[in-house]
């Protein structure tokens, strides 16, 4: 199940990381997968909390 997983996975590091996770190879995909997964997070992260930070306003025209 693993396997067919990271085979068919469109973000391209899972994949990577699998295929070489016996050498140097694997091991770099694995830290950059995980380095920009967690970006993605924290930039959610920033992104939500500034949108309910901020108070709702309405215009009449």
């Amino acid at each position: 199940m693993t396997d067919l997983m990271c085979q068919e996975a469109t973000a391209h590091g899972i994949g990577h990381t699998w295929n070489n996770r016996h050498n140097l190879l694997g091991l770099f995909w694995l830290v950059v997968t995980l380095a920009l997964f967690s970006f993605l997070l924290y930039v959610a992260a920033v992104l939500c909390m500034d949108f309910w930070s901020r108070e709702p306003q309405s215009q009449v025209i």
